[in-house]
């Protein structure tokens, strides 16, 4: 007995659960069959091919219908002019959120990186591929398929579907990177502050380099000046400049000097007059008797 499917597509073109209210014709997402819900009381609801048809399920119809569920989910919130949510953790360990541009072009199992046949394309109006979506379910994405995809340099997204939850996918889809050079908003902004960084850092090297190569230039120069006094003597400019700088220096010292104040003299003390006659103090000798 194959799978029971839980999912179908409608006469409006969208995916219903088998636990809605069943109320229109569908269709197998698989083969594009006929399909009837049946909601009995002895076995899970779940959607029938109404004719015998060789579609049984298994893994190969759970990829097909991961991968239609999706592009009919993107193109079903386009139409509503809605977001489809599209969340990843890049590379770099942030939270994303992709949004999907308004009027792009979906695109399912078509060669839009020839020779490689992705399983959901979304192309922006410049036909430019914006966002890939590979479904792996027995085995992982192809090696081949991978390098075509990094040279591309495209967001692009793996799934691993189950049937208890693919019917999540018609209303958003969290996957996970495969591109490693992918990067988000923050990641790109975190390695352009580095590239700023390296290029400052750079461009002070040079400048300190040549200011310091200008500094030794100019130090020998002024030793080689140095020497050549030496060995010349003076020149007869550096003489009379010399003599201009120290005859200004010995006139403003004369300018700036103070005169010193004169002392004044004491007066000499008068001599006492010698008498002719007398004694040496001028008194007229004693008689004697």
């Amino acid at each position: 007995m194959g799978v029971l499917h839980p999912l179908a597509l409608n006469n409006r073109g969208q995916v219903e659960r088998i636990e809605e209210r069943c109320r229109s014709s569908y269709t197998c997402l698989v083969c594009e069959e006929v399909m009837i819900a049946r909601r009995g009381e002895v076995r899970a609801w779940h959607f029938a091919h109404k004719n015998v048809t060789n579609c049984v399920g298994g893994e190969g119809e759970l990829h097909k219908i991961a991968w239609r569920t999706i592009a009919l989910g993107i193109k079903s919130a386009i139409a509503g002019d809605r977001d489809y949510p599209v969340t990843f953790g890049c590379p770099g360990g942030h939270p994303t959120e992709f949004s999907i541009p308004n009027h792009s072009t979906v695109k399912t199992n078509k060669q839009v990186l020839p020779p490689l046949r992705g399983d959901v394309s979304v192309l922006d109006t410049d036909g430019k591929l914006v966002l890939a979506v590979e479904i792996v379910v027995t085995h992982d994405l192809d090696p081949k398929a991978l390098a075509i995809y990094r040279r591309s340099n495209t967001l692009v997204l793996k799934y691993a579907p189950k049937w208890a939850t693919v019917g999540e996918l018609r209303n958003g889809l969290r996957g996970e990177v495969v591109v490693d050079r992918w990067r988000c908003h923050e990641c790109l902004q975190k390695a352009e502050r580095e590239r700023i960084a390296v290029e400052n850092k750079a461009k002070r090297e040079v400048e300190e380099r040549e200011t310091a190569r200008i500094e030794s230039e100019r130090i020998a120069e002024n030793k080689r000046i140095e020497d050549e006094k030496l060995i010349q003597g003076p020149s007869w400019k550096d003489v009379i400049v010399a003599g201009v700088v120290v005859a200004a220096v010995v006139g403003e010292n004369l300018l700036t000097e103070k005169p010193k104040p004169k002392r004044k003299s004491k007066p000499k003390p008068k001599k006492a007059r010698k008498s002719s006659v007398g004694n040496k103090k001028g008194y007229a000798p004693r008689k004697r008797s």
